[in-house]
């Protein structure tokens, strides 16, 4: 009897283990979006999307531009990038500016940040960072900026990613 009784507690322990990984992955898979998946970014250029963020006056050089969707959960996620990369650019002369991403066309997610240069250069354009959640330590953004701070430029357009994103 004790030895069935430890098989059965066994199976059962096995079981709700093999249940909670699969609902894991499963909801995992369900929660990662891609980040442009219309590809509406490979028809642009880093100019053309320049001048499409541009229009409304609130974008010009030395800027970092957060975009957002009022509704979208998926900004509380990239909380702290926003923070960590409007400080830094802050504290090196860049404005910070927050624009509705229904607002333009060129953006297909959010949340999604573009950084722009003292010439009017795309440095970055794409997601604060991508994986399940878009956690602080896979941030492309802040990489980005700071390799640009340092001198090193990637005029970069990430749009082939996965993550917490709200398509527009």
């Amino acid at each position: 009897m004790n030895n069935a009784r430890n098989t059965f507690d066994i199976a059962l322990i096995v079981t709700w283990l093999c249940f909670t990984v699969f609902a894991f992955f499963y909801v995992s898979s369900k929660s990662l979006v891609k980040f442009d998946p219309n590809h509406r970014l490979s028809k642009l250029s880093h100019g053309s999307f320049i001048k499409a963020i541009q229009q409304d006056g609130r974008v010009g050089n030395r800027t970092v531009v957060h975009f957002y969707q009022p509704e979208c959960n998926c900004a509380i996620a990239s909380k702290a990038h926003r923070a960590s990369l409007s400080s830094l650019a802050e504290n090196n002369g860049y404005a910070v500016t927050h624009i509705d991403a229904q607002d333009t066309s060129v953006v297909p997610s959010t949340p999604s940040v573009a950084i722009i240069d003292d010439n009017d250069v795309l440095i970055y354009f794409g997601p604060y960072g991508a994986g399940l959640m878009c956690s602080q330590t896979n941030g492309y953004a802040l990489t980005v900026f700071q390799n640009h701070l340092k001198g090193f430029d990637a005029n970069l357009i990430a749009s082939d990613t996965q993550g917490c994103f709200c398509n527009t």
